[in-house]
């Protein structure tokens, strides 16, 4: 895949639009599972690409940034690694912890 960006070529909302929209109203099942389904699907774009950015983690939403952190940290740019090391939540940054110690 030659973009860095997975989801630009999908024109699919990303697994942070899909949340914010979620959070914007009354949730409905649907609407998560379609979240989760979406998570995954990109998570798996990025594996795939070989490679996660700093921009790559901006299109996620905290769960998404946690399952990088805790099982794709080694394919973490440097960038996307401190990123993840110094994010908002203290979910992504313990994880962000055990993984660089791992790794």
């Amino acid at each position: 895949m030659s973009s860095s960006n997975p989801s630009s070529m999908s024109g699919i909302p990303t697994p942070r639009e899909m949340e914010i929209s979620i959070h914007a109203g009354p949730r409905r099942d649907a609407e998560i599972a379609a979240l989760y389904e979406r998570r995954a699907s990109y998570i798996d774009l990025l594996v795939e690409h070989g490679r996660i950015t700093t921009q790559n983690l901006g299109e996620l939403d905290r769960l998404g940034r946690v399952k990088v952190a805790s099982d794709y940290w080694d394919l973490c740019t440097t960038e996307a690694q401190q990123a993840l090391a110094t994010d908002q939540h203290h979910q992504v940054r313990s994880c962000a912890v055990i993984s660089s110690e791992r790794f």
